[in-house]
């Protein structure tokens, strides 16, 4: 970042940040004030992927990204695959729309997932030899292009929609295209006795 721009921000921070006597006073402490930014996993490897997903919500949804590309906040949790096609396999499974109430049901307050959704689903470990995962892997892989060229120009085209409009943009997207449905029925499948029928 351009060093003027530090500054605007940093005057910014230091105007609006809090007066207690534990609080960072510069924008450059606040960063990684008490490991927040330090003690994020790194994974700099090209073969492991995150799956992030969310703390709380009235939706389960999950995310794949390369390790060491991206930051949770305490707003998400990750977990991390030991493979793009695992991390793949388990974001399919948890975005799928006939496990909905499956993830919804036993959340352990109004609003918050456990810590590991999938051991209230109990989701089949990845196998690299069973071809429903590795279908599951790949319906992850066309729904995050269909994700990625949307984006190209959804915040011009909609540019004071919130996350659950761009959320609901995708996602039909994604049923007009069949993937979700075909997800859908995978996970149906794999899941019969929580799927939703």
């Amino acid at each position: 970042m351009e060093e003027a721009g530090w500054e605007s921000l940093d005057g910014i921070y230091r105007k609006l940040c809090g007066k207690g006597k534990n609080t960072p006073q510069t924008l450059a402490e606040q960063i990684d004030f008490a490991g927040k930014l330090s003690s994020q996993p790194q994974y700099r490897t090209s073969s492991k992927c995150m799956v992030l997903y969310p703390k709380s919500g009235d939706v389960m949804w999950a995310a794949r990204i390369q390790g060491g590309n991206g930051l949770a906040d305490d707003t998400l949790y990750w977990h991390v695959a030991g493979s793009g096609d695992e991390a793949g396999y388990l974001t399919a499974l948890v975005n799928a729309p006939c496990l909905l109430r499956a993830f919804l049901e036993p959340r352990e307050s109004g609003r918050h997932f456990d810590l590991h959704p999938w051991r209230k689903v109990p989701i089949p470990r990845f196998d690299s030899n069973d071809g429903q995962h590795l279908a599951l892997a790949e319906l992850c892989g066309r729904a995050e292009e269909v994700a990625r060229d949307l984006a190209v120009g959804m915040t011009e085209r909609l540019p004071n929609a919130s996350q659950p409009k761009l959320s609901n943009e995708v996602r039909a997207s994604l049923e007009g295209q069949g993937i979700l449905s075909a997800i859908d029925t995978i996970a149906k499948q794999l899941l019969s006795s929580r799927a939703a029928t």
